[in-house]
Protein backbone atom coordinates (compact mmCIF):
# COMPACT_ATOMS: atom_id res chain seq x y z
CA UNK A 1 0.00 0.00 0.00
CA UNK A 2 1.54 3.47 -0.61
CA UNK A 3 0.78 6.66 -0.39
CA UNK A 4 1.66 9.64 -2.17
CA UNK A 5 3.83 12.82 -0.92
CA UNK A 6 4.26 15.48 -3.82
CA UNK A 7 7.68 17.50 -3.17
CA UNK A 8 6.80 20.60 -5.53
CA UNK A 9 6.62 24.25 -4.67
CA UNK A 10 5.67 26.90 -6.95
CA UNK A 11 6.74 29.40 -7.05
CA UNK A 12 6.25 36.52 9.23
CA UNK A 13 3.19 34.67 8.37
CA UNK A 14 0.14 36.08 10.46
CA UNK A 15 -2.99 35.93 7.92
CA UNK A 16 -4.73 32.42 7.68
CA UNK A 17 -7.95 31.18 6.40
CA UNK A 18 -9.82 27.96 6.20
CA UNK A 19 -11.85 26.53 3.10
CA UNK A 20 -14.69 23.47 3.87
CA UNK A 21 -17.02 21.85 1.32
CA UNK A 22 -19.65 22.31 3.97
CA UNK A 23 -19.75 26.13 4.57
CA UNK A 24 -22.51 25.66 7.28
CA UNK A 25 -19.88 23.61 9.64
CA UNK A 26 -17.74 25.64 12.12
CA UNK A 27 -13.89 25.66 10.71
CA UNK A 28 -10.56 24.86 12.50
CA UNK A 29 -9.04 26.88 14.14
CA UNK A 30 -5.42 28.15 12.31
CA UNK A 31 -2.80 29.74 14.18
CA UNK A 32 0.35 30.64 12.42
CA UNK A 33 3.43 31.63 13.07
CA UNK A 34 6.67 32.03 10.52
CA UNK A 35 7.92 28.25 11.08
CA UNK A 36 4.50 26.47 11.94
CA UNK A 37 0.85 26.07 10.60
CA UNK A 38 -1.41 24.97 13.86
CA UNK A 39 -4.70 23.62 12.85
CA UNK A 40 -6.99 23.01 16.12
CA UNK A 41 -10.31 20.71 14.88
CA UNK A 42 -12.86 20.31 17.94
CA UNK A 43 -13.64 16.61 18.19
CA UNK A 44 -16.84 17.27 20.31
CA UNK A 45 -20.59 17.91 18.98
CA UNK A 46 -21.10 17.13 15.59
CA UNK A 47 -16.89 15.78 15.07
CA UNK A 48 -17.79 13.39 17.58
CA UNK A 49 -16.53 9.49 16.30
CA UNK A 50 -14.88 11.24 12.75
CA UNK A 51 -11.01 11.16 11.45
CA UNK A 52 -8.79 13.43 10.33
CA UNK A 53 -6.14 13.17 8.68
CA UNK A 54 -3.71 14.98 6.12
CA UNK A 55 -4.34 14.31 2.44
CA UNK A 56 -2.48 11.21 1.08
CA UNK A 57 -0.88 10.59 4.31
CA UNK A 58 -3.15 8.73 6.20
CA UNK A 59 -0.88 6.22 6.97
CA UNK A 60 2.43 7.83 6.33
CA UNK A 61 5.09 6.47 9.45
CA UNK A 62 5.70 10.34 10.58
CA UNK A 63 4.84 10.94 13.59
CA UNK A 64 4.70 15.06 12.96
CA UNK A 65 2.25 14.40 10.18
CA UNK A 66 -0.53 13.35 12.35
CA UNK A 67 -2.60 14.79 14.66
CA UNK A 68 -2.03 15.18 18.13
CA UNK A 69 -5.19 14.64 20.76
CA UNK A 70 -5.11 17.49 22.80
CA UNK A 71 -8.22 17.14 25.48
CA UNK A 72 -10.96 17.35 23.05
CA UNK A 73 -8.95 18.26 20.09
CA UNK A 74 -7.13 16.85 17.27
CA UNK A 75 -4.06 19.63 16.57
CA UNK A 76 -2.30 19.14 13.54
CA UNK A 77 1.78 20.95 14.00
CA UNK A 78 3.36 21.86 10.01
CA UNK A 79 6.57 22.87 9.32
CA UNK A 80 6.62 25.86 7.10
CA UNK A 81 10.23 25.43 7.15
CA UNK A 82 10.37 21.92 5.93
CA UNK A 83 7.61 22.08 3.75
CA UNK A 84 8.54 18.91 2.02
CA UNK A 85 8.27 17.04 5.91
CA UNK A 86 4.56 16.94 5.79
CA UNK A 87 3.90 18.11 2.13
CA UNK A 88 2.34 21.37 2.58
CA UNK A 89 2.26 23.47 -0.53
CA UNK A 90 4.05 26.74 -1.10
CA UNK A 91 3.41 29.06 -3.57
CA UNK A 92 5.47 32.32 -3.68
CA UNK A 93 4.41 35.77 -5.90
CA UNK A 94 7.52 37.04 -7.25
CA UNK A 95 6.25 40.84 -7.78
CA UNK A 96 4.51 41.31 -4.54
CA UNK A 97 6.37 38.89 -2.22
CA UNK A 98 3.46 36.90 -0.84
CA UNK A 99 3.58 33.36 0.42
CA UNK A 100 0.90 31.03 0.42
CA UNK A 101 1.46 27.73 2.46
CA UNK A 102 -1.58 25.18 2.49
CA UNK A 103 -2.88 22.07 3.01
CA UNK A 104 -5.57 19.84 2.93
CA UNK A 105 -7.21 17.64 5.92
CA UNK A 106 -9.76 15.09 4.69
CA UNK A 107 -12.59 14.61 7.59
CA UNK A 108 -13.70 10.84 7.48
CA UNK A 109 -17.40 9.85 9.48
CA UNK A 110 -17.90 7.10 11.28
CA UNK A 111 -20.34 5.98 8.81
CA UNK A 112 -18.70 4.42 5.94
CA UNK A 113 -21.38 5.18 3.39
CA UNK A 114 -20.73 9.10 4.29
CA UNK A 115 -18.60 10.69 2.09
CA UNK A 116 -15.45 11.82 2.67
CA UNK A 117 -14.81 16.04 3.53
CA UNK A 118 -12.38 18.06 2.65
CA UNK A 119 -10.46 20.69 4.29
CA UNK A 120 -8.38 23.26 3.37
CA UNK A 121 -6.04 25.30 5.50
CA UNK A 122 -3.83 28.16 4.41
CA UNK A 123 -1.64 30.41 5.88
CA UNK A 124 -0.85 33.71 4.18
CA UNK A 125 1.81 36.49 4.59
CA UNK A 126 4.09 38.87 3.17
CA UNK A 127 7.76 38.36 2.56
CA UNK A 128 10.19 41.28 4.07
CA UNK A 129 11.29 43.10 1.13
CA UNK A 130 13.35 46.01 0.01
CA UNK A 131 11.65 48.29 -2.73
CA UNK A 132 14.18 50.30 -5.02
CA UNK A 133 13.13 53.28 -6.96
CA UNK A 134 14.63 53.77 -10.44
CA UNK A 135 16.70 56.13 -11.11
CA UNK A 136 15.49 58.79 -13.76
CA UNK A 137 17.52 60.21 -16.47
CA UNK A 138 18.86 63.50 -16.61
CA UNK A 139 16.75 66.46 -17.57
CA UNK A 140 13.51 64.03 -17.24
CA UNK A 141 10.27 66.19 -17.10
CA UNK A 142 7.03 64.23 -16.39
CA UNK A 143 3.92 66.36 -18.51
CA UNK A 144 1.44 68.68 -16.54
CA UNK A 145 -1.49 67.24 -18.41
CA UNK A 146 -1.80 63.47 -18.74
CA UNK A 147 -4.65 62.12 -20.28
CA UNK A 148 -5.51 58.28 -19.40
CA UNK A 149 -7.79 56.85 -21.79
CA UNK A 150 -8.80 53.49 -20.19
CA UNK A 151 -7.53 51.50 -17.38
CA UNK A 152 -8.24 47.91 -16.62
CA UNK A 153 -6.87 46.02 -13.06
CA UNK A 154 -7.68 42.33 -12.43
CA UNK A 155 -5.92 39.71 -9.78
CA UNK A 156 -4.97 36.03 -10.78
CA UNK A 157 -6.60 34.32 -8.71
CA UNK A 158 -4.25 32.03 -5.84
CA UNK A 159 -3.75 28.75 -7.50
CA UNK A 160 -4.28 25.86 -5.75
CA UNK A 161 -2.49 22.14 -6.51
CA UNK A 162 -3.55 18.93 -6.48
CA UNK A 163 -2.06 15.56 -6.94
CA UNK A 164 -3.74 12.38 -7.68
CA UNK A 165 -3.19 9.03 -9.17
CA UNK A 166 -5.26 7.14 -12.16
CA UNK A 167 -6.07 3.27 -12.09
CA UNK A 168 -7.08 1.75 -15.16
CA UNK A 169 -7.86 5.20 -16.19
CA UNK A 170 -9.96 6.09 -12.80
CA UNK A 171 -8.74 8.80 -10.42
CA UNK A 172 -8.11 6.72 -6.85
CA UNK A 173 -8.78 8.52 -4.11
CA UNK A 174 -8.11 7.52 -0.42
CA UNK A 175 -6.24 4.36 -0.31
CA UNK A 176 -4.66 2.54 -3.04
CA UNK A 177 -3.78 -1.55 -2.75
CA UNK A 178 -2.34 -2.59 -6.11
CA UNK A 179 -0.72 -5.75 -7.19
CA UNK A 180 3.25 -5.29 -8.93
CA UNK A 181 3.42 -4.61 -12.06
CA UNK A 182 0.38 -2.78 -12.24
CA UNK A 183 0.44 0.52 -14.01
CA UNK A 184 -0.61 3.74 -12.16
CA UNK A 185 -0.33 7.42 -13.80
CA UNK A 186 0.40 10.19 -11.68
CA UNK A 187 -1.37 14.06 -11.95
CA UNK A 188 -0.70 17.03 -11.13
CA UNK A 189 -3.34 20.14 -11.54
CA UNK A 190 -4.66 23.14 -11.05
CA UNK A 191 -7.81 23.65 -9.32
CA UNK A 192 -10.77 25.30 -12.22
CA UNK A 193 -10.22 28.30 -11.45
CA UNK A 194 -6.58 29.26 -11.61
CA UNK A 195 -5.74 26.20 -14.46
CA UNK A 196 -6.88 28.78 -17.22
CA UNK A 197 -4.30 31.24 -15.87
CA UNK A 198 -1.23 29.50 -14.64
CA UNK A 199 0.67 26.64 -15.88
CA UNK A 200 2.91 23.46 -14.40
CA UNK A 201 6.56 22.78 -14.08
CA UNK A 202 7.27 20.31 -11.88
CA UNK A 203 10.96 19.71 -11.32
CA UNK A 204 11.12 16.91 -8.49
CA UNK A 205 8.54 14.18 -7.35
CA UNK A 206 9.23 11.54 -4.92
CA UNK A 207 6.78 8.83 -3.79
CA UNK A 208 7.30 6.97 -0.56
CA UNK A 209 5.34 4.36 1.66
CA UNK A 210 7.63 4.35 4.53
CA UNK A 211 10.93 6.65 5.95
CA UNK A 212 13.43 4.15 4.64
CA UNK A 213 11.90 3.25 1.02
CA UNK A 214 11.57 6.03 -1.41
CA UNK A 215 11.41 6.65 -5.32
CA UNK A 216 12.39 9.28 -7.07
CA UNK A 217 10.47 9.16 -10.57
CA UNK A 218 10.40 12.99 -11.22
CA UNK A 219 14.26 14.88 -11.00
CA UNK A 220 15.13 18.25 -12.90
CA UNK A 221 11.85 18.30 -14.86
CA UNK A 222 12.76 14.84 -16.19
CA UNK A 223 10.72 11.36 -15.46
CA UNK A 224 13.52 9.03 -14.01
CA UNK A 225 11.56 6.09 -12.85
CA UNK A 226 8.23 5.75 -14.41
CA UNK A 227 7.75 2.72 -12.88
CA UNK A 228 6.69 1.89 -8.93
Amino acid sequence: MWNFRLLISIFGVCVLSVMTNAQSKVPPKVLCTESMMRVEIDLAGENAGKRFYLDHLQHYPDENCKPKIEGAMAVFELSLDDIFQCGVTRMVNKISGKRVYYHKIIEESADPAAPKEIIIVKCTGQAKTLNKRNVLPAGFQEPEDLEITNSFVKDAPEPILGVGVRQAGRLVTGELNVSPGTPLQMEIFLDNASAPVYGILATYMQVTDTKSQEETIIFNGCSVDPYL
